[in-house]
């Protein structure tokens, strides 16, 4: 029993994963009405020279249209309640079965020897490893479809993964049961869930995809996989993970809708060049010269990697990057708000325009930090993602001055347990651009007090699931106020202009 409840409460965190699928839209502000204001310098160090570059024509695929009259930029506020499948139904089902399996075979006759031992040795923590060697010897392992190696060995690898911490012990587990039940999709699933445990985001990806071509028609394994393609750049499988699950469940709407998004993207990338640079891979049209693509990939390859830096957290392993014909087709198809030059969603996207504007590196850093970050660090707080990103790329310019001049003139600021609710509720680049620099300058704050060191403690303390809320305080070791912010921004511009950086007052 306490194995089946390790079992399950296993998968819920696997399946709350899967829930904060509404991600937040990371948007590079880059309004076409100002483009002064766009002339910061971005410093970009050299990309590794172990990495390397290769080129290739690819093709989406078919083009699907959407499921229905949905509106792909939809906020969803009056959809109906919808219940998703979910991978924990799958499991608990084969873990009841092999409960009552157990109590069947223990009691037996006519069981085998080594089915007969192998439960034995199963209900003993200690003797996972001699189980499974029994069972998989077995001759009547499988009955009636029915493999008790394999539904052992999701038990052992969800002990591996709970009470024993040990994901690579899980891992081996899953890849052994994969290989002795190559026509069963569980083991892939649990093999998923370890290689989420142990870090490993790609390889996590490709365990739900092998599990979705045992099985593409259980709707809680394309469900998985389709919020795991949806900024991937297989296009096509995301597409088919997406029919699969909505064939099963066509009201979810938010499913529907994100489908809708990603048929647009379809649309725009059906003849493109995929250009790869480790883990890194570019789509884009081929107005893009393979230079300017070349250049993309060095300077988001250098952002990751002094996101990394700072944060303290593993150089992100995959990432795709879709650039856009113009910047109304990058709009349409992420929705995102008509001031933002490039946004992470998961993927990094952004257009031709954007990158041949003097903004366009500076977007690159600023969205590759945000690439960094996440998934890395846990429950990063809007402003404090923000914040950090503008840190990375160096864009402190004029218009952070004018906002900083005007939050003295005013003595204001945006409260800060409102801060987060501000950058929701931005539909302008000017009310964009009071929440972005408050919050650069609470992290510039955090710099003064504790020098950088201060960042990879802020990433910590969110990694250990510290509270959101206090993040500032731990990592600065100390609290602040709004008085106290003031008189940072009143020191700070006079550094600046003393370093003519900004114009005296």
């Amino acid at each position: 029993m306490l194995v089946l409840l390790a079992l399950l409460g296993l998968v819920g965190w696997w399946w709350s994963q899967e829930e904060a699928v509404a991600r937040p839209r990371h948007e590079t502000v880059a309004t076409a009405s100002a483009p002064a204001e766009h002339d910061a310098q971005v410093a970009v160090p050299p990309p590794s020279s172990s990495s390397s570059s290769s080129v290739s024509s690819s093709s989406t695929g078919r083009v699907v249209t959407p499921h229905g009259p949905v509106d792909p930029c939809g906020d969803g506020a009056d959809d109906p309640p919808v219940t998703r499948p979910s991978l924990d139904d799958l499991l608990q089902l084969r873990i009841a079965e092999l409960n009552d399996r157990m109590r069947a075979t223990l009691s037996s006759p006519t069981a085998s020897p080594a089915l007969r031992h192998g439960w034995e040795a199963a209900l003993d923590p200690a003797r996972g490893d001699e189980a499974l060697r029994l069972l998989l010897g077995a001759p009547d392992r499988v009955d009636e479809g029915f493999d008790t190696y394999v539904a052992v060995s999701m038990v052992l690898a969800a002990r591996a993964l709970g009470s024993d911490d040990d994901p690579v012990r899980a891992i081996r587990i899953a890849d052994n049961a994969s290989r002795a039940a190559p026509d069963d999709a569980l083991p892939c699933v649990i093999g998923a869930i370890a290689h989420e445990r142990h870090g490993d985001h790609g390889e996590a990806r490709r365990s739900i995809a092998r599990a979705f071509a045992i099985d593409p028609e259980d709707p809680a394994i394309a469900y998985s996989l389709a919020w795991r393609l949806e900024n991937d750049a297989d296009i096509a499988g995301a597409l088919r993970a997406f029919d699969a699950y909505l064939a099963s469940v066509p009201d979810d709407l938010d499913m529907q809708r994100r489908r809708a998004r990603l048929a647009i993207r379809a649309a725009s990338f059906t003849s493109a060049i995929t250009y790869t640079r480790g883990g890194i891979t570019l789509i884009a049209p081929s107005s893009l010269s393979r230079q300017n693509a070349t250049h993309v990939l060095d300077v988001v390859d250098a952002g990751i990697r002094r996101g990394a830096s700072l944060l303290g957290v593993p150089v992100r392993g995959e990432l795709a990057i879709f650039v856009h014909a113009d910047r109304e087709a990058m709009h349409r198809a992420t929705c995102v708000q008509g001031w933002a030059g490039a946004v992470f969603d998961g993927a990094l996207e952004t257009d031709v325009e954007t990158l041949s504007s003097p903004a366009g590196d500076r977007s690159l850093v600023h969205e590759s930090f945000h690439a960094a970050i996440h998934p890395a660090v846990p429950n990063v707080p809007t402003w404090l993602d923000e914040g950090l990103a503008q840190y990375a790329s160096g864009e402190e310019g004029p218009p952070h001055v004018r906002s900083y001049e005007l939050m003295l003139r005013e003595h204001t600021w945006i409260p800060f347990a409102s801060m987060n609710d501000a950058f929701l509720a931005i539909d302008d680049s000017t009310d964009a651009g009071l929440a972005y620099h408050q919050a650069l300058a609470m992290v510039e704050w955090l710099v003064e007090r504790r020098g950088e060191r201060g960042i990879r403690d802020a990433a910590a303390w969110l990694v250990a699931h510290g509270d959101p809320s206090r993040v500032l305080a731990e990592a600065a070791h100390g609290e602040i106020d709004g008085d106290q912010l003031l008189a940072f921004i009143q020191r700070h511009l006079a550094a600046l202009r003393a370093q003519g950086h900004a114009p005296p007052p």
